[in-house]
């Protein structure tokens, strides 16, 4: 991620630039070392910073950083929020240098950033992801990681989370958040008290809290973050909304979750 204004079009305009590589010991910044490797460049090129991602953001509100390495999920509400409230840009990592990389470091895979996924964000952009991997104890029989596990993930979790992913992308999600907007948000705590009537509204047509936060978390977190709340609280707000928001009546049915 990177400010608009900064000229940087690829990981190479990174040179000479304010990046943060992500806190000391975490993954991120061993990836970001390797892409900049893969570029030619080393932390000796760049004036570098190790900040968590949303330390790096607030450094880029106040003009104090150029550009910052990110992994994790998308949407991301630390990149949300700050495309939605500054001209900034993904930066795309592909290329030939890219395409060697992964020859070295097969744990990457080419992906892309959809178009739309944050806010100026007109086209999908190529970038590079790794894997999760699930960790268990080698005691555990092989029925009881998979089958069980797994099973529920397949069978429930997966299916309500596509769907909060499509309320979202049709514009069901926002259509609850401006129905609870036009509720609540006129009084004290308005954007927390929109997380709450907009969770259970979703909540009657959703059997997962995973979903609802997806769902309306995209859009009552980064709203609450900008009239002053703490990340942390935002969050939990949130999480309690969605998590609470299963005790509303189902309207369309609903699996156990």
């Amino acid at each position: 991620m990177a400010r608009k204004d900064a000229g940087i079009a690829s990981v190479a305009d990174l040179k000479g630039k304010r990046v943060s590589l992500d806190e000391p010991g975490s993954g991120t910044l061993v990836d970001a070392k390797i892409i900049l490797e893969a570029f030619g460049l080393s932390e000796a090129d760049v004036t570098p910073e190790y900040l968590k991602p949303d330390q790096a953001a607030d450094r880029m509100r106040d003009g104090a950083m150029d550009a910052f390495f990110f992994v994790g999920g998308y949407p991301a509400g630390a990149i949300a929020e700050l495309a939605s409230q500054h001209d900034v840009v993904l930066v795309p990592i592909t290329g030939p240098e890219i395409d060697k990389l992964r020859d070295t470091y097969s744990f990457f895979a080419a992906d892309s950033v959809p178009a739309g996924t944050y806010n100026g964000q007109d086209a999908d952009v190529a970038t590079i992801s790794v894997g999760a991997q699930l960790v268990t104890s080698a005691d555990l029989s092989d029925d009881l990681v998979y089958g069980t596990a797994l099973g529920v993930i397949a069978t429930y979790v997966f299916h309500f989370v596509l769907f909060g992913v499509m309320a979202q992308k049709i514009g069901l999600g926002q259509l609850f958040i401006d129905l609870a907007t036009a509720l609540t948000g006129r009084f004290a705590g308005g954007p927390a008290k929109v997380s709450v009537v907009s969770s259970a509204m979703l909540g009657t047509i959703s059997g997962s809290s995973i979903a609802n936060t997806v769902t309306t978390g995209a859009l009552t977190i980064p709203a609450m973050i900008k009239v002053g709340f703490q990340r942390h609280f935002a969050a939990a707000v949130e999480a309690a909304s969605s998590t609470g928001g299963q005790i509303t009546p189902p309207v369309l049915g609903r699996w156990p979750s």
